[in-house]
């Protein structure tokens, strides 16, 4: 299942720097045709105006790349929204979110942070190097992970279900 999606983001981001500007409809529906026929993918949707790519697999698993909102999956549920800052990216698959933000205070990250150490307290791994930031642990549970980081008033999200 890994194989098959990172198949799928390899190709999108071929496509993604080859196809930069093309907003041509002609374009956008052989771009989806393209990646239709790679092994486990079942539907593709680019939207060149919104700068969103969605593949729904043969396994109804879903992956959305360049969404600016707030994922609304069950995943995404495991944590706060977070309200500061600008969501510049989204990627969504069947056990995975990953979110990029800009113009992230310090402060908003810190208070962000302290929510998520409480929500993630075990395996926790911690590191700070120059004005980066990471965190890395699993819920109570342990079946759902994160990765959290900061820099430069950048922040990053990765939320990880486990397989199982």
């Amino acid at each position: 299942m890994v194989r098959k999606w990172m198949s799928v983001i390899s190709i999108v981001a071929i496509l993604s720097l080859a196809g930069c500007g093309v907003k041509d409809k002609i374009a956008e529906k052989a771009t989806e045709k393209l990646i239709e026929k790679a092994d486990g993918v079942g539907k593709v949707k680019i939207d060149s105006k919104k700068g969103t790519l969605k593949v729904e697999g043969e396994d109804g698993g879903k992956f959305e790349f360049g969404s600016t909102q707030w994922p609304e999956n069950e995943l995404a549920e495991a944590i706060p929204v977070f309200e500061k800052g600008i969501i510049v990216s989204v990627m969504e698959m069947p056990n995975m979110i990953i979110m990029s933000f800009d113009e992230v205070t310090s402060d908003d990250f810190g208070d962000y942070f302290e929510e998520i150490k409480e929500l993630f307290p075990n395996q926790a791994y911690q590191m700070n190097s120059e004005g980066n930031f990471t965190y890395a642990a699993s819920s109570e549970d342990e079946k759902t992970s994160i990765q959290i980081g900061y820099l430069d008033g950048g922040m990053n999200i990765t939320l990880m279900a486990d397989d199982n």
